[in-house]
């Protein structure tokens, strides 16, 4: 292996490029951002990745037909490209009436596997989209948060601030040891 354009990382050990800010394995910073930040559109050059809101209505979907159920959504968030934060007030059916929070992914996400899609619940009137709630007992939250955070590690975009692949495991493994 060649180990002239690698740099290894001071948490795990894991030899990673030396292109990459933040290690593919852990989200550990390797390197000190530039003065001007790193640019989180680096993951996607269409979408604003996981720093703001984003509007509903540029979603790819809609909880149309699904209100009485989970509620019209009233809040987005896009973590990495195909894969949505969203808080949806409560549905008809939902009591107490709180706001309800999920993880959407679309089919065409580069970072969600098919097997942590099978965690989710197919949307019977939104075709390719899976629901998760977001909640710590759900296995799909752990699996889609780990595997969006380790895509946007290996796209060198840095992780939301308080987030590591390595807690994203660890948690993930207490909820869902297979």
């Amino acid at each position: 292996m060649d180990h002239h354009n690698q740099k290894k990382c001071p948490d795990c050990g894991k030899e990673a490029p030396d292109t990459l800010y933040f290690c593919p394995q852990c989200g550990c910073r390797l390197v000190e951002l530039p003065p001007e930040g790193l640019n989180r559109q680096k993951a996607s050059k269409e979408i604003l990745v996981g720093i703001e809101q984003t509007p509903v209505s540029d979603l790819p979907f809609c909880f149309d037909g699904l209100e009485d159920e989970y509620g019209p959504i009233q809040y987005a968030e896009v973590l990495c490209p195909g894969v949505y934060f969203i808080v949806a007030k409560a549905g008809k059916n939902e009591f107490p009436p709180f706001a309800c929070e999920y993880l959407a992914v679309t089919e065409d996400s580069p970072a969600i596997s098919s097997q942590a899609r099978a965690y989710g619940a197919a949307l019977p009137t939104v075709p390719k989209v899976w629901l998760y709630d977001y909640d710590y007992f759900s296995k799909g939250k752990h699996i889609v948060e780990y595997e969006a955070h380790r895509y946007l590690a290996e796209q060198g975009v840095p992780l939301p601030r308080g987030c590591s692949l390595i807690e994203d495991r660890s948690f993930g493994m207490e909820v869902c040891p297979e």
